[in-house]
């Protein structure tokens, strides 16, 4: 860093911050906001601010994330690239403390509590994710293309993955599947995108139609690949790999979900896909949040006028549904405009992961991006009926302290990264 730079005020990186994204987080913490004292609004609370209530903490939390952000912004931008894997190593350690000696909450044991206080150690664990991925990937002689650097890669995102699923988190765990599109980014074989997706579409028609259907379909798929492809050795090696192995996956989720999931998910999966109904029981909440949605139509009911919202028949309406809310209240429009809050936010992310001078930064920046999306296209997917109900929050959005901390440390780490790009 050149004597000048070292010798700029503090106000001049504050100047060089993107504003367009700060101005757009904002925005979602205010809409997060007004939307958790319209779930919490009845005719005997009225009170703007009520500390004992949601709508007051999250106010508390907003500051605390505010306060959080600007000190982030004030510190030296190369700090981040050196501790990232001390804070990967201190969030897997927060980890196991928690899967040991953690709060249970909604049968998840995900909690540290201290005193009054209580957090997710997943959040850091995201947040570490991200930087001990783009320090690895950073590093010089690593190619993402390279056998031994993709195991150590995988292993950096399927290690707390794997640690929250034993929290019986298993919303929490499906999120570090993200760090995939980051090293799809960097070079990964579009392979490792295209299996998982026929791998769900095998599973999600198995357990529609179930086994024989689908061993029937591939089976036809083979005959059809030998008659076709027969004279490629190649293909046809291809072809009959995929069909076997596609057998066998099939019976093995059959297997799975019979014998090794729970109860109460086998409830969830077979309500999505429509296998049985329970608008009273494990389907109510996902049931009421699309009466609440559906009953805004394209304006909406007004701020504090949803008889959903008011009389509470949404279960979790302030974090995990917070977005049948804003649908009940201002309707389709308000919906819509929520959702190109978001996709602005992830388009802005990816403007700025891509004018980054170091491969740190860029690769910071597509974990954010990453993280945001599943979070964003699973919680909204969940209040529209369109996933199963796995308990994560809509990022800036949902009532929560340690969410909020969490993607505001994410997204002004970004900030500073960026602010200071070409000055390190």
């Amino acid at each position: 860093m050149s004597s000048f730079a070292q010798n700029r005020p503090k106000s001049y990186l504050l100047e060089r911050v993107d504003f367009i994204a700060v101005a757009i987080v904002f925005l979602l913490m205010v809409v997060g906001w007004i939307n958790i004292y319209s779930s919490e609004y009845t005719d005997d609370q009225k009170k703007i601010l009520d500390f004992s209530l949601s709508n007051g903490k999250q106010i508390i939390n907003i500051g605390i994330a505010l306060v959080f952000a600007l000190i982030i912004l004030l510190l030296n931008g190369r700090l981040f690239d050196t501790i990232s894997y001390l804070i990967y190593g201190v969030a897997i350690v927060l980890l196991l403390y928690t899967l040991v000696s953690g709060k249970v909450v909604h049968a998840a044991k995900g909690w540290i509590q201290i005193g009054s206080f209580q957090f997710q150690a997943v959040e850091v664990a995201k947040l570490g994710a991200a930087m001990a991925l783009a320090k690895l990937i950073s590093t010089h002689g690593t190619d993402i293309r390279k056998v031994k650097d993709r195991v150590i890669a995988f292993g950096i995102i399927l290690l707390p993955m794997l640690i929250v699923l034993l929290q019986n988190d298993t919303g929490s765990a499906i999120v570090f599947f993200a760090f995939v599109l980051v090293l799809y980014r960097e070079g990964l074989s579009p392979l490792y995108l295209i299996i998982p997706i026929l791998i769900a579409i095998i599973s999600l028609s198995e357990l529609i139609a179930g086994v024989v259907p689908v061993l029937e379909v591939l089976g036809g798929l083979g005959v059809i690949g030998f008659l076709v492809l027969r004279r490629s050795k190649r293909l046809l090696t291809f072809l009959a790999i995929f069909v076997i192995s596609a057998g066998v996956l099939t019976m093995g989720v059959s297997f799975g979900f019979n014998h090794v999931f729970k109860d109460y998910q086998r409830e969830r999966i077979n309500i999505l896909i429509g296998k049985t109904t329970d608008q009273q029981g494990a389907g109510y909440n996902v049931h009421q949040s699309l009466i609440a949605i559906g009953s805004g139509g394209l304006t909406g009911k007004g701020f504090l006028k949803g008889t959903q919202t008011k009389y509470r028949f949404v279960p979790k309406q302030s974090t995990d549904f917070i977005f049948c809310t804003v649908g009940e209240e201002y309707g389709f429009l308000g919906s819509a405009a929520v959702v190109l809050l978001y996709i602005t936010l992830l388009y802005r992310i990816i403007v700025i992961s891509e004018r980054q001078k170091f491969i740190f930064n860029r690769v910071y920046g597509y974990g954010v991006a990453s993280v945001l999306f599943f979070h964003f296209a699973i919680n909204i997917g969940m209040a529209l009926g369109l996933f199963p109900v796995v308990g994560i929050p809509l990022p800036f959005v949902s009532y929560g302290g340690s969410s909020m901390l969490s993607f505001t440390a994410m997204m002004f780490i970004l900030l500073k990264l960026d602010a200071t790009n070409s000055e390190y």
